[in-house]
């Protein structure tokens, strides 16, 4: 969905003109051509069912399928894509596979914040004896652009987001042959709505109808661009609610707020959403157990246990309440304690560390633990058996423990409603922590290059990036390593004016 009173105005003055652009700018004249023989397409992906608050990828193909006559060899492309950026937020673009098959030499992008992103990719610069493999001449991927998808509460959810091409001036949206002396422009555009259906209109500029008829004259000698690439749309389609199973089926076995969506739900908080194997967009919008809007959270897990208790009913619909107080906990290093400072009621914790450590002390009415009996992650929880109510925490001392870990992140909850802050004090404080957001620890103040990074570690499994220093990854200080909320934050802080990041802590 666009807001269609968004202006062009401040385009020209963000892109760099690329070699394409140059030579489309020289051939554009006036007069018209008529409609040729499609000899490529170009192609927008489109995601079905996404969830909220993840990163989408949609890939730009360059087919042959429908192709009448000889098909065409592409060196060179320059692309313009438009989005609608209040509920997409664009966070980067990557080389296609087309790059790695065929060593071509140059790709780049640059995005605003009104929703315009330009993709550019040649095959052959100017630099000495290094040549492509090939050029483009079947079936290829040419780019990827990466989105995240808006959050639950937004109320963008059973909706299709269009991610499509647009047309500024003449050199948008063309490829180029090997010779350099022709470029490709636009010949049929289709647009998918439940069907796909040609929209090719000869419009002013700009439009999403493709180059009308005043891009392809020829004047003065100048060969004329010649119409030969279809160009499909894409876009975004946001999940229905009603098609997630229901809120606390965290395991989506039909059953909600089960015990078994309980323990699952646990295991998320120690190996993080990998546990999530059946549909882990769905099982990821199911753990919203309180009705929040916010997925994922210790309040969630709180609140399914209170369900399995039988202390609470399912699907609440509360405002988020705040207790306007925090809960401080102190570690003492020397003595290997944490202790709790705060008198109000408190049920439970999650407690990151920054190297293993093992628990040595227990609770009468709580369990306390990891996923090993070395771990860096230690949740204490009530326990299940015998209880008919809440279970609380005492105020002072909570855990003994060995080992040498940094206590660096923590979460708490009370009723699986309240929304508490968390604060550490004591010597055992991260020392690599200099700017949180600075993902990949360069030392330079919060930039995209961090963001990139925050979704090659989240969402790229193969990508081996590891956060140098994990509480500056963690970049909403609200655990002791980077997660989904971390993205989410991050993306709000840098381009829709959200909170500050919060400072490393204080040694």
């Amino acid at each position: 969905m666009f807001r269609r009173s968004e202006q062009f105005s401040n385009m020209n003055r963000i892109w760099t003109i690329s070699l394409v652009t140059l030579v489309a700018l020289i051939v554009c004249a006036t007069g018209v051509l008529a409609q040729q023989a499609t000899r490529a397409s170009v192609s927008i992906g489109k995601s079905w069912g996404s969830g909220f608050g993840v990163v989408e990828t949609l890939s730009i193909d360059l087919n042959y399928d429908n192709v009448l006559g000889d098909s065409l060899e592409v060196a060179g492309f320059d692309f313009l894509i438009r989005y609608d950026p209040v509920p997409l937020t664009f966070v980067s673009a990557e080389p296609g596979q087309l790059f790695a098959d065929c060593g071509w030499e140059y790709f780049n992008y640059r995005a605003d914040t009104l929703g315009y992103a330009r993709i550019v990719g040649v095959a052959e610069i100017n630099n000495g004896d290094v040549h492509p493999a090939c050029l483009a001449d079947s079936a290829n991927e040419l780019a990827r652009l990466n989105f995240m998808t808006p959050a639950l509460e937004e109320g963008y959810e059973c909706q299709y987001l269009p991610v499509e091409f647009w047309w500024a001036d003449c050199g948008d949206n063309v490829v180029s042959g090997p010779a350099g002396d022709t470029l490709y422009v636009s010949n049929r555009v289709f647009q998918y709505t439940y069907a796909w259906q040609d929209i090719t209109s000869d419009q002013p500029l700009p439009s999403q109808y493709g180059a009308p008829e005043v891009c392809v004259s020829s004047s003065g000698g100048v060969i004329a661009p010649e119409r030969a690439v279809d160009f499909y749309h894409g876009g975004i389609d946001i999940i229905c609610i009603d098609s997630i199973d229901d809120r606390g089926d965290i395991n989506l076995n039909g059953i909600a707020n089960e015990i078994a969506d309980w323990v699952l739900f646990t295991n998320y908080f120690f190996y993080g959403p990998t546990v999530f194997t059946v549909n882990w967009e769905a099982q990821i919008a199911a753990t919203d157990v309180n009705a929040d809007g916010v997925t994922l959270t210790l309040n969630d897990l709180v609140y399914i246990y209170r369900i399995v208790l039988g202390d609470a009913f399912p699907f609440p619909s509360p405002a988020k309440a705040a207790s306007g107080d925090t809960v401080v906990l102190v570690q003492d290093v020397a003595a290997r304690t944490i202790t709790i400072n705060y008198t109000d009621s408190l049920s439970a914790l999650m407690l990151y560390f920054d190297s293993d450590i093992s628990i040595l002390t227990s609770l009468p009415e709580h369990s306390i633990g990891g996923p090993d009996s070395l771990t860096s992650k230690v949740m204490i929880f009530p326990d299940l058996g015998g209880q008919v109510v809440l279970p609380l925490l005492p105020d002072g001392l909570v855990i003994e423990y060995s080992g040498d870990g940094n206590l660096v992140g923590a979460l708490a909850a009370y009723d699986g409603l309240t929304y508490l802050e968390t604060r550490i004090e004591g010597s055992g404080i991260s020392t690599c922590c200099s700017i949180r957001g600075d993902v990949d620890h360069s030392g330079d103040m919060v930039q995209i290059s961090d963001l990139v990074a925050l979704v090659k570690y989240l969402f790229i499994y193969d990508s081996g990036f590891v956060p140098p220093c994990p509480e500056e990854a963690n970049v909403d200080g609200l655990s002791g390593t980077a997660d989904l909320s971390d993205l989410i934050y991050l993306i709000d802080y840098m381009f829709h004016g959200g909170a500050p990041i919060p400072p490393c802590p204080v040694r």
